[in-house]
This record gives structure tokens, C-alpha cells and sequence, in this order.
């Protein structure tokens, strides 16, 4: 180490105009570089989502990420992911699959004005079968060895990785398999709202 280097790990206290300051003494710097790091299995750190019937989407995914073609996730209508849970690749580019969840939920937010919806919400046992899927073919790839990998929750689940090639995504991500969803129109939405009651002024 230089001399002129001093590694200093306590916790920054805050950042000065000369320096960052830590376990009370500056340290003066010409550069600050913040790296976070990042968790690649915590797919939501640091937001909040609330679905149906007050469901957190942390407490929906503690047991490990899952998402319909990582896009749509059962109990949160019109909730459209990018880059979600087993959409990550190792043998293609990202890009492609951006590309290809962007033209689904646009297509899924069309087939909503199309047909006066309110909220579309994949069926859970239309989601369980494909995360049940997905996870039986990456068992059998490398992914699924039994080492410890950040591809991995920490029981193991694979929550990062695609199973199959981007031609098999850009087959199932044509177009949105609408009866794949519960379909809420507007009409009965605005007469569930009619019916509840609101607090008085």
C-alpha cells in the first residue's frame, strides 16, 4: 500500500466540503466513489408495492422472486416488471429481452383501452405452473449445481436466470395470452367503487 493511502472502514458519518467524515475525524479526498454494491436476488430494495387486497410484494416474494415470463406477477394488476425475476441471461444479450417484456406490457396496456379494462392480473396458477417450469429445467443446468452463486436465494432457488433461448422467450412473449389473466372491466370496477362506503367529512 502507498504510503500516502489509509484504509478506513468505519461507517461515513457525512460528506464535507474537503473530505468524508467517519468515527468523528475527516478524511480529506479529491474523489468520492459510492459503490452500493448490489443484491441481485432482492429484487425490490428500497420499493414498496402494494397489490390486491393490501398484498406487499415483499412479503408475496420471500420465498424468491417469481413473475410470469418475468413480467407480470399474480396479484398486482397492471404491474409491469423489466429485467424480473429469471429473465437474466447468459448466453444472449439483455437487450433483446428488455425489448421483448417492453412490447408485451405495451401490448398488455393496449388490450386494456382496447377493451374498456380497468386491470389485467395473470391467474396464480397460471404463474405457479410457469415458475414451476422454469425452475425444473435450470435444476438441470449449470446454474442449478449445487454450489452457492448470486444467481441464487439463499434456500437455493434460481431467481435470476432464463431456462431456455431467446427464440423460445420471443415465442411465449408474441402477444399476451389474455385469457392468462383475470380481466377487470371498468364498468364493474366503477360499481364496486359506487358500493363502497367512504368515510364522512
Amino acid at each position: 500500500m502507498e504510503p500516502h493511502v489509509t484504509v478506513v472502514t468505519d461507517p461515513v458519518e457525512r460528506v464535507t466540503p474537503g473530505g468524508v467524515v467517519a468515527a468523528g475525524e475527516e478524511h480529506p479526498v479529491d474523489t468520492i466513489i459510492f459503490g452500493t454494491g448490489f443484491q441481485s436476488t432482492g429484487f425490490l430494495a428500497p420499493m414498496q408495492i402494494t397489490g390486491r387486497n393490501g398484498v406487499d410484494l415483499h412479503t408475496s416474494w420471500k420465498d424468491g422472486a417469481e413473475a410470469t415470463l418475468g413480467i407480470t406477477v399474480s396479484g398486482f394488476p397492471n404491474l409491469y416488471v423489466l429485467y424480473g425475476p429469471n429473465t437474466n441471461l447468459g448466453h444472449n444479450s439483455i437487450i433483446f429481452m428488455l425489448e421483448r417484456q417492453i412490447r408485451y406490457a405495451i401490448e398488455c396496456i393496449e388490450a386494456l383501452a382496447e377493451q374498456d379494462l380497468a386491470w389485467l392480473d395473470v391467474k396464480p396458477e397460471v404463474q405457479a405452473a410457469y415458475n414451476d417450469q422454469v425452475q425444473r429445467e435450470l435444476a438441470g443446468t449449470v446454474w442449478g449445481d449445487s454450489c452457492h452463486s448470486w444467481y441464487k436465494t439463499e434456500s437455493g432457488k434460481i431467481t435470476n436466470n432464463w431456462s431456455g433461448t431467446t427464440l423460445r422467450y420471443w415465442r411465449r412473449t408474441v402477444a399476451p395470452r389474455l385469457d392468462d389473466y383475470v380481466r377487470q372491466t371498468r364498468a364493474s370496477s366503477a360499481d364496486v367503487a359506487e358500493r363502497v362506503p367512504t368515510p364522512s367529512g
